[in-house]
This record gives C-alpha cells, structure tokens and sequence, in this order.
C-alpha cells in the first residue's frame, strides 16, 4: 500500500466557515469556533489519517485589509500557511462572490498550487439550484482545480472533498502517528478554548484584541493538571465587562472552559483564570511574540 502525506491550507476572508470545516474534517475541536470575525488567528493542524492517507488540515485565519500590528501578523500567518501547502482549499459563501474573496483569490492565484474551491453553506440556499449560477461565476475567475458545493453544517460533500484530497496528496510515509489529530501545543490549545468561551459568552461587548496567555501546568494530587492563564484586556472598562458582576462571568467562561478542555485531554483540567490590562497590546512587539503571533503554533 502506498502511502499520501501532504498539508490542505483552508483559506479564505472571515466567517466562511474554515474553523468549523477543519473541525469536522477531523471528527474533533481542534479549532475554536464563534460568530466573532478573526476568532483564528494563528494557523491550527488537525491531522486525518484515512486508509493510505494521512492529511494535515491547516485552519488558517481570515485574510483582511491590515497593515500593522496584530492585524499584519494575521495575514502573515494565513499567507505563509498557504504558501507551504500541497493543495488550498479556498472556501467562500454560497450566497455569493465578495469582493474581500477577490483579494485572497489574487494572493493564492501566483502561488499556482492546486487550488479547490469551496462554496460553504449551500444549506442557506432556498434551492440547492441556485448554487448552480455562483459555479458558473466562480469558474470564469480562475482555473480551478476542483469546485465543490458544501455545507459544513450537514455534512454535504465532506466525504467526496476527503477522497480527492487524499488521493492528490504527494506520495510519501506519514507524518504523524496515525492516532494523533492535534498538533498544537497544550498551552496553546488551552488559551484558545478560554478566549473562545470569553467570545462566546461576551460576544460585542469586548472587542477581539482579547488574548489568553498560558504557562505550564502543574500536577494536583489526582489524573489532572492545573493551568494558569492571564487574559489581557487594552482597558479597565474591559476587565469589569469579562469579569461581570463579582466576578460572575469569569467564573462562568472558566467553567465552561474547563469541560471542553477535559473533554478535548481526556483527563481533568482546572484553570487559574486572571485578568490583567495591557493597553496597545496589539501594536507592541514583545507582547505580541510573548504570545506567539505570526508563528506556528
């Protein structure tokens, strides 16, 4: 049996759903989710191991007009994770063509990689018919090497894009060890399930220049471990929105926090959750690669 090994670089602006699709491509969270633009913002692997083929998924952040600070480094990272790929998975919404995809389409177009185009969320449609003229627009544009209608949420043609994937993948031995689906390491996965739940249970309240630092664990008496974890706000006003009314919110991202997280380890995890305000965070350097930002994770 011959074996595939190869990385697929989902891209594309923000909110297509390239963090959900990555997700259920592995059949675990590897990924953080939220209806918040930017809510990925390092590049994530999840790996797939199917028959002869072991895939590795990069979730990518969403591509944006940004020039400076956090915003440069996002567009870094999905750049660089696209040009290091064996095939892209450009993903778009079936709704339409936006003129934000025209400016991922330029960058990924001079790369002259296999390209597939992923046309997400067909489930909104009110006939599965009208995807039929978003095809014929979309193929006017660039050649691209497969396009496929999907609907992460269902389910629809998953199966179909895993099988052409693995086919496409170079030949060569596996990567990883075929049970493992995360790469990151656990002190990132940690903060970024934290700052998911902060999102999730904030929402518009806090903008998104919120980021979680995590250091080490350290063993309790049982199975688990204990993390602690400094969310840094750019204001105080911040700070009493996450923290809520005597600190009820926070408890309350922490708890919820904790259970993905045990789940996702499969082993008890307890979170030392601390808020502290760094204004500027997003434009200073040293906080910015103290967290990691523009590298891989």
């Amino acid at each position: 049996m011959v074996e595939r090994f190869g990385f697929f670089a989902v891209v594309g602006r923000p909110n297509v759903g390239k963090s959900s699709l990555v997700n259920r491509l592995i059949g675990e969270k590897v990924s953080i989710t939220s209806r918040r633009p930017q809510t990925t913002r390092n590049r994530v692997l999840g790996v797939r191991t199917q028959g002869a083929a072991q895939i590795v998924f990069v979730d990518t952040p969403g591509m944006q007009a940004g020039t400076h600070g956090l915003d440069y480094l996002i567009n870094e990272t999905a750049k660089s994770s696209a040009r290091s790929a064996d095939i892209i998975g450009m993903m778009i919404d079936a709704r339409g063509w936006h003129e934000r995809d025209d400016q991922v389409l330029e960058y990924i177009s001079y790369l002259q990689l296999p390209t597939y185009l992923l046309i997400n969320k067909t489930d909104l449609l009110r006939s599965a018919a009208l995807v039929l003229p978003v095809i014929a627009s979309v193929s006017e544009k660039y050649s691209f090497t497969e396009i496929l209608p999907v609907s992460v949420r269902r389910g629809h043609n998953l199966d179909r894009l895993l099988d052409l994937v693995g086919k496409a993948m170079p030949e060569g031995p596996f990567g990883f060890p075929v049970e493992q689906v995360r790469v990151s390491q656990r002190e990132f996965i940690i903060g970024e399930f934290i700052r998911e739940q902060i999102f999730r249970t904030v929402g518009l309240e806090v903008p998104y220049s919120i980021a979680v630092d995590v250091t080490s664990g350290r063993r309790t008496h049982g199975d688990g471990e204990v993390f602690r974890a400094e969310v840094w706000v750019e204001s105080k006003g911040q700070k009493a929105i996450v923290l809520g009314p005597g600190g009820s919110r926070l408890k309350n991202i922490g708890s919820k926090a904790r259970r993905e997280l045990s789940k996702a380890f499969g082993l008890p995890v307890s979170l030392d959750i601390w808020i502290k305000v760094r204004k500027g965070w997003t434009n200073h350097s040293q906080s910015l690669q103290k967290l990691g930002y523009g590298l891989e994770q």
